[in-house]
């Protein structure tokens, strides 16, 4: 499933679109394809829209988009209803982390690792980290989980070669687990 809103758009056909998709059978949703591109302020719908997909396993999301997974959890967190958590089976983050920057306040944003710690400070914590889908030379170390997030499995790609390789958080040095 994917929702990716045009940038476009007038700012209500969002929230009015959410709104209008609460079929049950999203409940069997396991994959998640999510971009807000341009989409600055919360979403109130977006968090309603999340309690419909229990099962989602794996989210593919781009790094800025991730701030509105992050409010969906504040959201349902401080509201005290069921579910308390934001995609509750969730286990694989798919992140595009080369995206072009909006605005000068997102220099200094780390959405991913506020997300990231956020689901473990809930008990919620995440297996897989994916950065593949942006090639680097070296694996980013801007965001504060990969110091933090003891255990998590981060997966990048090298520019050079193309070698997929596995970072555990908390250990010294990434292992190549894939030559492609």
């Amino acid at each position: 499933m994917s929702l990716v809103p045009n940038d476009v758009s007038p700012a209500h056909v969002l929230p009015m679109l959410l709104n209008s998709f609460t079929i049950p059978s999203f409940s069997e949703v396991t994959e998640f394809n999510l971009s807000f591109v341009g989409v600055h302020h919360p979403v109130p719908a977006f968090t309603s829209f999340t309690t419909c997909l229990p099962s989602v396993k794996i989210i593919d999301v781009d790094k800025l988009s991730v701030r509105h997974l992050t409010r969906a959890q504040e959201a349902l967190k401080t509201a005290e209803t069921e579910p308390s958590v934001a995609f509750p089976a969730l286990k694989t983050l798919i992140i595009n982390v080369g995206i072009l920057l909006p605005n000068s306040s997102d220099l200094n944003s780390d959405p991913v690792s506020e997300f990231i710690l956020m689901r473990i400070a809930h008990g919620h914590p995440i297996d897989i980290v994916d950065l593949t889908p942006v090639k680097h030379d070296v694996l980013p170390n801007d965001m504060a989980f990969l110091r933090e997030a003891v255990g998590l499995k981060v997966l990048w790609q090298q520019r050079r070669g193309g070698d997929i390789l596995e970072y555990m958080c908390g250990t010294d040095a990434p292992r190549n687990i894939v030559s492609v």
